[in-house]
């Protein structure tokens, strides 16, 4: 057993020695690597599918991967605060960068909650999901891969030019086809969408608030607004419990949809979030 943990230890370090290892924390994330960089690198997302990013620990197996890397592509978003410090200290080899340098941030839509004297602006993190602030992303990302494997340069410009016309494209369409839509309010619960519907001029209601379950009271001025609304759909995130959204749903003759906004796929579920919720509300 000893011998085998060894030789799989040895053939993982020397295929990873082969290509440069970029980190990057969410799945999404992966997606823009790979367009650019095609097989140039290899890629890892240390947010598992269905896993969440708020409180996320990466594994054992992980952790090698991380040994290895030659650059962490930082996203700003809760759990990479704690295992920055933690990567900083046992793998100092590891360059980590912020790829959110220049990303025009939104501040969430916020309730104010009975407890909190005064309201906080908080800014959204889910900064992936916004037309703008991915090409923001994908320049970033561009100029770092450039610094780790300059012989390719040529090769990842004309990748992420050809990438950023499918994002063109896409969105151009969408819009088109989601201009009914604008001006209309969604509920969801999770406040995940807000940069997706900003692209379309549709507003973001968020039952949860800055990670709080709303009070009896909350629950019940946010039904009373979406019956006003005429909402229909509960709009939840793939990786929080659907539960409570149940109950809000039952109480407004809706239903609840699932979405994820971390799908791997990120321009094949910018189409299908789009589609579904076009659908949702007809």
């Amino acid at each position: 057993m000893k011998k085998y943990l060894f030789f799989l230890f040895f053939l993982t370090t020397f295929v990873f020695a082969e290509k440069p290892i970029v980190l990057v924390s969410i799945l999404p994330q992966q997606e823009f690597v790979e367009k650019i960089a095609k097989d140039k690198v290899i890629v890892k997302a240390i947010v598992e599918k269905g896993a969440s990013p708020h409180n996320y620990e990466p594994t054992p197996k992980q952790l090698l991967y991380i040994s290895k890397a030659r650059i962490w592509l930082a996203i700003g978003i809760d759990f990479e605060k704690a295992l920055i410090s933690k990567v900083k200290s046992l793998y100092p080899n590891v360059r980590i960068v912020e790829i959110t340098n220049g990303v025009k941030y939104r501040t969430l839509e916020e309730h104010h909650h009975e407890d909190e004297k005064e309201e906080h602006s908080t800014l959204d993190p889910h900064i992936w999901l916004g037309y703008e602030q991915v090409k923001t992303i994908l320049s970033n990302t561009l100029i770092n891969l450039k610094q780790i494997s300059p012989e390719n340069e040529e090769f990842f410009e004309k990748n992420y030019k050809e990438y950023l016309n499918e994002i063109d494209i896409t969105f151009k369409e969408m819009k088109q086809k989601m201009k009914p839509l604008e001006g209309k309010t969604i509920f969801v619960y999770h406040p995940a969408f807000g940069y997706f519907f900003d692209n379309f001029g549709i507003t973001q209601r968020a039952f949860e608030v800055r990670g709080k379950e709303p009070t009896q009271k909350e629950i019940l001025s946010l039904i009373k607004e979406a019956k006003k609304e005429n909402a229909k759909v509960i709009f939840v995130q793939k990786q929080f419990s659907k539960n409570a959204a149940k109950i809000i749903a039952k109480e407004i003759g809706g239903k609840v949809i699932e979405i994820d906004p971390l799908e791997k796929k990120w321009l094949e579920n910018i189409k299908y979030m789009g589609n579904i919720i076009i659908e949702a509300n007809k």
